[in-house]
């Protein structure tokens, strides 16, 4: 965090005027505040279409709808915090507004993370064993899937950030962080679990389900080729028909050119999640093991990294919107419709 000022004030001979925030607007604040903005409403709108129109609500959907409830839980709760925090001093602020502000930071951070593994996890599930995918995958599984990552992220973040709270907490004149020092093993583990491991296997997964995608696409190809023969093939579409107890079949159609919607979803995410989410990441890391010259070196680069971090969350709901013809199709006739 920032070094903490002193509050300003303004003073003559017959009062003190004291201003009510200790840090003047600036960049950072005025485009936090934008980015908020703008990703409450986009995330809340396309939060709405899916919760208006039941056919877009399906068990693959039902992931994209968890990462815009937990990009909703981010813009109000954690970045009304981060921009308070850019403002004010937390020795202003108190120690409630110190552990609410680590929360976010930490749990609500982690959530985004892993809302985005699962869009991946579903996907690897679905190409490698795609018959129990559609045996077993369903909307009440989707759900549980979700519930069950936001209790286990809990579960692994509350035992350090309480002992923090109770035990650890620095003074808040040197800033409002968790103390890694005291309870370094944990805070690895939890950087391992809730941040490095989900974007590592979000990015490396990318190529398997390329690879099973392709295989599949070539297996069912040649499935077709062997199944209509040549001889069909030639007599359908010379005679458009069968004759009566003939064994010629009507020609399998060959699998469509264009990827699946999930894939499409998948392959931005992949992108975004690339260029918004590991800068950050690294970045973290390496303060971890104190790899910075300088604790401001570190601060500098922090905050550019939570730019594109908090971006994220705006572009998110645009390329959902893209993606998704039926999506887009509920978008247009909203526009329409007004």
């Amino acid at each position: 965090m920032e070094e903490p000022r002193n509050g300003t004030s303004i003073s003559n001979a017959s009062s003190v005027l004291v201003v009510p925030y200790d840090r003047p607007w600036s960049y950072l604040p005025g485009l936090s505040l934008v980015i908020c903005i703008i990703a409450l409403a986009s995330n809340g709108l396309v939060l709405w279409l899916f919760i208006r129109h039941e056919h877009l609500r399906t068990p693959f959907t039902t992931y994209i709808m968890n990462l815009l409830v937990v990009n909703l839980f981010n813009e109000i709760f954690q970045q009304p915090l981060t921009i308070i925090s850019k403002l004010r001093t937390f020795s202003s602020l108190g120690t409630h507004f110190c552990t609410a502000f680590l929360y976010g930071s930490y749990v609500i951070h982690s959530l985004v993370y892993n809302s985005h593994f699962l869009i991946t996890l579903n996907r690897i599930w679905a190409v490698a064993h795609p018959v129990s995918y559609r045996q077993y995958h369903t909307r009440k599984v989707a759900l549980r899937t979700c519930l069950a990552f936001w209790m286990y992220i809990h579960l692994v973040m509350l035992p350090g950030f309480i002992q923090d709270a109770m035990f650890y907490r620095i003074p808040l004149s040197q800033g409002c962080n968790i103390d890694k020092q005291k309870q370094y093993a944990w805070f690895v583990t939890e950087q391992l679990m809730l941040y490095d491991i989900p974007l590592a296997s979000l990015i490396l997964a990318y190529p398997t389900i390329c690879f099973f995608v392709v295989r599949r696409h070539i297996r069912h190809s040649r499935l077709i080729q062997a199944d209509n023969g040549e001889f069909g093939l030639q007599h359908w579409r010379a005679t458009g028909s069968r004759d009566e107890g003939s064994d010629v079949r009507p020609p399998l159609r060959p699998p469509k050119g264009s990827p699946s919607k999930a894939f499409v979803v998948l392959t931005i995410l992949t992108l975004s999640n690339i260029f918004f989410l590991l800068p950050l990441t690294v970045g973290y890391n390496l303060s971890i093991f104190n790899a910075y010259r300088s604790y401001e070196s570190w601060q500098s680069f922090n905050e550019v990294f939570s730019m594109l971090f908090y971006a994220q969350a705006v572009f998110d709901p645009i390329l959902f919107t893209l993606a998704l013809a039926d999506l887009r199709l509920a978008f247009i006739g909203m526009l329409h419709f007004t």
